[in-house]
């Protein structure tokens, strides 16, 4: 059996499909190969499938070039044959939304704190993440009622950045800011006590804005 790279090479037996991204068409050249056994794994048959790279062009950026990739899909038992288990255009889809949820990953852990929050007890640290999961969840619903998939996002304090044709977390964590640190409740800036003042009033005015600047929730 050859190696799933082995495949790259082969001519003939490839095919297109367009699939809608974001608001755009996507073009991708694939070939599916199998059922197979693999060792190990007797009792359960696998589809390879071979996705070919991609040279993508943005206007101006610099073209880049996306490595082929290869998936081994688990055959399902239907009716005396072992098909895929969900039609070949869907699977494309979700194969596609996979980087997707790696950006998720990656900004609830960067931008959002989970898995940071201190905890001191089994239970505690799984319902930090899960709330902390949902929090992420609801601010990302949010912005897509707002904006939809590939609507505007949120302008910069900045006059130099037109926008970007897809709005991200940190410019949705932008916005919010913006539209919280207008009102009483959610300042920015520490007003100080009222009654008797410290001595150090501007000092720590100035500290508590620049830690209410960078927390996270």
């Amino acid at each position: 059996m050859r190696r799933p790279d082995g495949w790259i090479g082969e001519k003939s037996g490839w095919h297109i499909r367009w699939l809608q991204v974001r608001g755009r068409r996507v073009r991708l050249r694939y070939r599916l190969e199998g059922p197979f056994l693999a060792r190990g794994a007797a009792q359960q048959p696998v589809f390879l499938l071979v996705i070919k790279g991609l040279r993508v062009s943005k206007p101006g950026r610099r073209p880049y070039y996306k490595e082929p990739t290869y998936w081994l899909i688990s055959a399902v038992w239907r009716q005396g044959q072992w098909p895929l288990p969900l039609p070949l255009e869907e699977i494309l889809e979700w194969l596609w939304q996979r980087w997707e949820v790696e950006v998720s990953h990656r900004e609830m852990k960067t931008g959002f704190g989970v898995g940071q929050m201190p905890c001191w007890s089994p239970p505690s640290a799984i319902l930090s993440v899960r709330w902390a999961a949902w929090v992420y969840a609801i601010l990302v619903l949010a912005g897509y009622r707002a904006w939809g998939v590939t609507g505007g996002s949120v302008r910069p304090p900045s006059r130099w950045w037109s926008g970007a044709r897809r709005w991200s977390f940190n410019s949705l964590w932008r916005g919010y800011r913006q539209e919280l640190w207008g009102t009483q409740e959610f300042q920015a800036l520490w007003s100080g006590l009222t009654g008797k003042l410290w001595k150090n009033e501007l000092w720590w005015a100035g500290l508590w804005n620049a830690v209410a600047g960078s927390v996270r929730i």
